[in-house]
């Protein structure tokens, strides 16, 4: 959980969830704060999101740097993998889980692999992998350049695999709620 600013700032190794419901990140679970010139080269692994318990926004969250964005996110990168070893929903990306109507990245990649075996059947929610964010949760006006606000000036390059009847994948993001407009981002994967 992180509420204060995080610079120059570089892990390696393995984060693994002991449960489902937990939200998950490479360096930081729960940004709020400011994270800087972030770096994570880890393998990042999530068991999803509880069937049979009561979904809560942001449940099984996972990402390479960031579990669950509603800070600032500014030239970071992430690699290695990002993982939901269970066939539950999960959000999953290779920067950001989920990042939040109040998160923002700029200047930022993710050249992590990506994937989910997804549900057997179909599941609510569904699935969300994405090569950089696997939910965007935004709703505002698209960001002037620079303006701290959505996701802008970044891309993802690395693998990305979703599997179950109603997943959404994408090669930058999984779901993108509100259609939001994400400036200056692009992708380089195979899905």
């Amino acid at each position: 959980l992180n509420y204060g600013f995080i610079q120059d700032a570089s892990v390696q190794g393995r984060v693994e969830t002991a449960t489902r419901d937990s939200v998950t990140g490479g360096l930081v679970g729960w940004n709020q704060g400011t994270i800087g010139f972030g770096q994570s080269d880890s393998s990042v692994y999530t068991h999803g999101i509880d069937p049979l318990s009561p979904y809560v926004l942001y449940d099984g969250a996972a990402g390479g740097l960031v579990g669950v964005n509603k800070g600032g996110i500014v030239a970071s990168w992430s690699r290695g993998i990002v993982t939901n070893l269970d066939q539950t929903s999960a959000a999953i990306g290779g920067l950001v889980g989920a990042n939040d109507v109040d998160g923002w990245v700029m200047n930022s990649y993710s050249m992590a692999d990506v994937s989910s075996p997804g549900c057997v059947t179909v599941c609510s929610p569904p699935d969300m992998v994405g090569g950089f964010v696997g939910i965007v949760n935004y709703d505002g006006p698209p960001p002037y350049l620079y303006q701290p606000v959505g996701i802008q000036l970044s891309y993802s390059a690395g693998h990305v695999s979703g599997g179950g009847p109603n997943a959404e994948v994408g090669g930058f993001d999984g779901r993108n709620i509100y259609s939001a407009v994400l400036p200056y981002t692009y992708w380089d994967v195979t899905k």
